[in-house]
């Protein structure tokens, strides 16, 4: 099996089965990215941003790692799709246990259609630059250090948006629940 270096080595040179496996390797990562930040549309951006990185490819320089690279790329992507069409995240389910002042028993423990809709609101409610904060940490688990560097924040700067989104979260999150869900 080829590395991911050579992949992406082969693909800057027009191998479009390198590119394949490379797509392959991350679509998952950038599918349930994108599907956080704009859900309504998230098939048709994966492959509107996998094809905008076939594109920059050649300006891929290896200074990041090439996760590090495409997601900054999706999120890019999704920006600016935000900009144009005026599109409303989705949610984090977890934020409703951590709202409560609860744990979640199992990873599988679900909600009802009307906690995931309140979620839904709340997350919407946050200004963008604090959603991908909480979307890239709390969904897709990121470390500080590899946020700041797919937004180009300082790792102070990612440490409070997550603060100050996480603080708005939860105080939507209680207003409703005050109001009793």
């Amino acid at each position: 099996m080829k590395s991911e270096q050579q992949l992406i080595e082969e693909s800057k040179r027009g191998d479009g089965h390198s590119y394949a496996q490379l797509m392959e390797a991350h679509q998952d990562l950038v599918y349930h990215l994108v599907l956080q930040m704009v859900p309504s549309e998230a098939e048709d951006l994966v492959q509107e941003i996998f094809m905008k990185a076939y594109h920059n490819l050649p300006k891929f320089r290896g200074e990041s790692s090439f996760k590090t690279w495409l997601v900054r790329l999706a999120i890019n992507h999704c920006k600016n799709h935000q900009r144009k069409m005026k599109v409303r995240q989705t949610a984090l389910q977890s934020l409703l246990w951590e709202a409560r002042g609860a744990t979640p028993v199992s990873t599988t423990s679900s909600f009802d259609a009307s906690e995931t809709v309140h979620i839904q609101a709340s997350l919407q409610k946050l200004a963008y630059r604090h959603r991908e904060v909480v979307v890239l940490h709390d969904v897709l688990g990121f470390k500080y250090s590899e946020i700041g560097e797919m937004l180009n924040l300082s790792l102070g700067t990612v440490k409070s948006r997550l603060y100050y989104a996480r603080s708005a979260l939860r105080r939507h999150l209680t207003e409703k629940s005050s109001e009793g869900m």
